[in-house]
Formats: C-alpha cells, sequence, structure tokens
C-alpha cells in the first residue's frame, strides 16, 4: 500500500492518491484539521495537494517500517512550493494506518528539528489557518 501511495503521489495524480483513502479516513495531532462539517478525508485530501501532487512534488522514502497495520515512513518531500520558500525539502515522517486494503488514518509528522522544514511547516499552518 505504502508503494502505491508514493507511485501516485510522484506522478502528482491527487485523484489516484486518493483512491487509496477510506471516506472516512481520519488525521490527528497534525496541521490537517478538518473544520466543522467537513469530512476529515478532504482536508487531507486539499493537504497532500498543497503540498506535494499540486506542487510538482515527490515523496522520498529514507527509511520505512511496519507494525501490525502501521506504516512508518522517514520522508523527504520536495516541491516547488518548498523551492518558492527558499527551502530544498521537507522532512518528516507519514504515518499510515490501512485497514482492508485503504488508508484509514494519515499524519505527517514533521522534523522540528530542521530548519527547512521549520519554514515548510509555517508556511503549511498560515495557509491552513486561513481557511478557518
Amino acid at each position: 500500500m505504502f508503494t502505491a501511495y508514493v507511485e501516485r503521489v510522484n506522478a502528482g495524480d491527487l485523484e489516484a492518491v486518493m483512491e487509496l483513502f477510506d471516506d472516512s479516513a481520519t488525521t490527528v495531532g497534525s496541521i490537517v484539521e478538518a473544520l466543522p462539517g467537513d469530512r476529515q478525508v478532504d482536508s487531507i485530501r486539499q493537504y497532500i495537494n498543497e503540498m506535494v501532487t499540486g506542487r510538482n512534488g515527490t515523496l522520498k522514502a529514507i527509511r520505512v517500517a511496519r507494525a501490525d497495520n502501521w506504516v512508518y515512513a522517514l520522508l523527504e518531500v520536495r516541491s516547488d512550493m518548498m523551492a518558492g520558500l527558499g527551502v530544498e525539502c521537507a522532512k518528516g515522517i507519514d504515518e499510515l494506518e490501512v485497514k482492508n486494503n485503504r488508508i484509514t488514518s494519515f499524519r505527517f509528522l514533521p522534523d522540528a528539528t530542521d530548519p527547512q522544514t521549520q519554514t515548510v511547516m509555517r508556511h503549511m499552518q498560515d495557509r491552513f489557518a486561513r481557511r478557518k
């Protein structure tokens, strides 16, 4: 499942990426927050589009681990948006829970110690804050 996720993200095909997600997919503890009345999967869609697929972006998995239904992947994320911010990439961990061949939970945990990632996350937090 994770390989398909990375391949579809790197192809820039948001619709194909979202086919991997369950309609009830959730996200907890990240900057992706659903607005009242929104489905969390719609916020996940917007986040992936803003961060990667809509910005000529790519994911590079550095290390992947699996435990039960969970996939944890240390990643580098690169995109035109990041280049526009003057940074090479954002680093962090994607956490995906997979049940019945569908992603049911998604979270990106940014590397808070990396200055480039801090710049990107401030930008994304500002973009998502303006939605409210």
